[in-house]
């Protein structure tokens, strides 16, 4: 199967690649609404943030609400079609082995749900009755509930500006988490000189009463314009909206503004399970370690002991998601803020593991092409460069038939992961792509057993890539390092002493076994003779890397280069490589570097 065929038919990656739609969607709706960029586009701190500020400083409230549209692939099935409103109905592809995505609270009565396959449900329900997935409505029904939500906080922000804005100061943020929910983050802050805990506590009374109208309003309206429905938490943290949002199903609302007293308990009454990002291993290890699944009773032990038991970072999030405690902030999908996100160490991803049958190794090639195209769509948007590549692939297990019984599936497969650095970073999809056919063919993983294919990067910001190609070009090797490492150790008077000597025309400085006496190169570097044929495929994919590092004196980047040369290459291939260095080098008046 063909990757675009494979992407338009897959649920998985709509819903995976739905977060940067939804950027693009809001993009669009700002410049054809006429709405200000600054709705929506503030980062949102938590509470703890909040309280933190200076003392004297100006009342400020925090109030978070999240709002999930109720069995949204199903409504979408059942709206215009009032006879389906008590008809268990499921929305899947046809199929016995498929999964169920979505089924209504008819179906769910009945022992159906999300996950289960196609010929479990009906067995469970033998009058369900299943619909297809349609992508275009989804992707039209949730562009006119971002437009929604993005009118109504405009006119929030100019009702306060207006009637407000002696007393009061508003910032928000929409935060897209899925296909059919997302974040409003709100930030009132006091802006009268009345100090006194009477007015402030009338004050956040206020601001409260107006987020939960806010809601109120905004639920009708999406209801009145996609005849969806929607369920909302309002609190004053990420966590504890969530779990007011499962509890105020179906087509409901909850808001709960308790101090941390009050919020513990309030989750008193909750399991586990209905804490986010608890799920069934997480929900089993804690009741094989501590016997209950409560909330009240894990509540019961003190954080030293959850660490002990469960684990230093597990133990610490449970005991904080126990009493209600979140750090999370509310960060904007909208684009005016989203290139000032730190992106550094993020990994994007994009994978095929249906219809996987390559005959030649240019099948694989083509679908490594096409699967790097994808990211790379997202980095060009996002302003990220590539720092590492990760390929994993699906390898039939040897006890696993040829044939699957779902036609097409990976099946029972073993799991192959190879990972290449790129230095320097860069978003080159032809040296990109020539690393990655590089690393499958290393893989030496014969053709007619490979079923999925997957590759993720590992991105950084692009300014930070120019700032450290700067750092290599314009400062000391010894600074760059520094730099790069995070290892200095000098005082910042020493660095201004330093900063002060007059600077000479040749520097001299060591690292990691490089000596070099900087001078600028402009002649292209080559390698002399003719190297094997799967060693040259090797040195293919990093020769223009080597080629620019030397040329631009990152020095760093050369000893990566050389390692990775030294590690992989015959001795007969490396010695021939480190030979026209070395002559490249040594030819150049004042220019010497000693290689591994």
């Amino acid at each position: 199967m063909d990757v675009d065929e494979f992407q338009e038919q897959s649920r998985l990656h709509f819903i995976g690649d739905w977060k940067y739609t939804a950027r693009d969607i809001m993009r669009e709706i700002l410049v054809e609404k006429s709405i200000p960029k600054e709705v929506g586009a503030s980062i949102i701190r938590p509470e703890s943030d909040v309280d933190a500020c200076s003392p004297g400083s100006s009342p400020k409230h925090p109030c978070v609400v999240h709002v999930d549209m109720d069995c949204f692939f199903a409504s979408i099935a059942m709206r215009g079609q009032p006879e389906l409103q008590n008809v268990p109905l499921a929305i899947c592809h046809a199929g016995k082995y498929s999964e169920i995505a979505s089924c209504n609270y008819t179906a769910r009565k009945r022992g159906v749900c999300n996950g289960m396959l196609l010929s479990n449900a009906k067995r469970v329900c033998p009058e369900l009755r299943m619909f297809p997935y349609e992508f275009d409505e989804y992707r039209k029904t949730m562009r006119h509930v971002y437009v929604i939500v993005l009118e109504m906080l405009s006119a929030l922000h100019q009702n306060v500006l207006l009637e407000d804005r002696e007393t009061t100061s508003v910032e928000t943020s929409v935060e897209v988490t899925a296909i059919d929910d997302f974040l409003i983050g709100f930030l009132f802050t006091s802006q009268t000189t009345e100090t006194g805990e009477n007015y402030e506590n009338q004050w956040i009374a206020a601001v409260q009463d107006k987020v939960v109208r806010f809601v109120q309003r905004l639920r009708w309206k999406i209801f009145q314009d996609t005849k969806c429905e929607a369920s909302a938490g309002i609190a004053r943290n990420v966590l504890v909206a969530r779990i007011l949002t499962d509890s105020a199903k179906l087509n409901g609302q909850k808001a709960f503004f308790g101090d941390a007293l009050a919020t513990t308990s309030l989750l008193e009454g909750f399991a586990v399970n209905a804490l986010p990002g608890i799920g069934p291993n997480l929900t089993k290890k804690i009741r094989d370690k501590l016997g209950t699944t409560k909330c009240r009773e894990v509540q019961l032990f003190d954080a030293a002991f959850l660490q002990r038991a469960l684990g230093k970072s597990f133990g610490k999030r449970l005991f904080r998601a126990c009493h209600g405690q979140c750090e999370r902030s509310v960060t904007p999908t909208l684009p005016s803020y989203q290139t000032d996100q730190p992106v550094n160490g993020k990994l994007l991803s994009c994978c095929i593991n249906y219809g996987v049958r390559p005959t030649c190794i240019e099948d694989v090639h083509r679908l490594l092409k096409k699967l790097l195209r994808n990211i790379s769509e997202k980095m060009t948007t996002c302003a990220m460069m590539a720092s590492s590549l990760l390929l994993s692939v699906k390898r039939r297990h040897p006890a696993a038939p040829m044939e699957t019984v779902k036609k097409g599936a990976h099946g029972w497969c073993q799991e192959f992961a190879l990972t290449q650095k790129i230095s320097p970073p860069n978003n080159d999809q032809n040296m990109l792509c020539s690393a990655l056919e590089a690393l499958f063919d290393s893989s030496r993983i014969a053709l007619e057993e490979v079923r999925g294919l997957t590759v993720k990067v590992k991105v950084c910001s692009a300014k930070r890539v120019e700032k450290q190609v700067s750092k290599a070009m314009n400062g000391t090797l010894t600074q760059f390092c520094q730099a790069r490492t995070g290892s200095s150790k000098r005082t910042s008077s020493n660095m201004k002493a330093q900063q002060k000597q007059p600077k000479v025309q040749t520097l001299h400085r060591t690292f990691a076994g490089f000596q070099c006496l900087g001078t600028d190169f402009d002649q292209p570097f080559s390698i002399s003779g003719d190297l094997p044929e799967r060693d040259f495929s090797i040195v293919s994919t990093h020769l223009h890397s080597l080629t620019t590092s030397l040329s631009k004196r990152k020095y760093k980047s050369v000893q990566d280069n050389m390692l990775f040369f030294k590690a992989n290459l015959s001795t007969q291939s490396y010695l021939q490589i480190r030979s026209s260095v070395e002559h490249w080098t040594a030819s150049r008046e004042g220019a010497m570097l000693v290689l591994p």
